[in-house]
């Protein structure tokens, strides 16, 4: 699916059709090409956003993902007896989503890879979107 559509630029007046700038072009062509490229570190997940599906998107996963607490007292064992938290990096473009930005307190499941029918919670922690690219810190909680 692609960003933008040919012919379409961030910059719009209301006598000239939209049109891409070279740079954007480019941009929109390394988003889906090179940034979450399947042959290298990306996937294809069915990603589900606060109970809606994206089945089969192209995705980036970065599960060594270490984050500082606000509370340097606070680390990762600090979680009642049993669970423990877990925090990844999603990236994939935006227009993988339907140009949904999921929010911070939002929910994403993605589908597990080894068993059918099974889903990874996490809650949105920050997310962000650069040039077309999402990049969302989750945080799971596993008993």
């Amino acid at each position: 699916m692609p960003i933008f559509e040919e012919g379409y630029t961030d910059r719009r007046d209301d006598s000239s059709p939209f049109v891409l700038s070279p740079f954007r072009a480019q941009l929109a062509h390394d988003l889906e090409t090179v940034f979450v490229n399947l042959e290298e570190f990306g996937e294809r997940r069915t990603v589900r956003v606060d109970g809606k599906t994206y089945q089969n998107i192209p995705i980036l996963l970065d599960e060594g993902v270490e984050v500082p607490h606000k509370n340097p007292k606070v680390t990762r064992t600090d979680y009642s007896k049993g669970l423990n938290k877990g925090t990844v990096r999603l990236y994939c473009a935006r227009s993988d989503l339907g140009g949904h930005l999921p929010e911070v307190g939002e929910t994403v499941e993605l589908e597990s890879t080894k068993r059918q029918d099974f889903w990874i919670r996490y809650d949105v922690e920050t997310s962000g979107c650069e040039e077309g690219m999402l990049t969302l810190l989750l945080k799971k909680v596993d008993e």
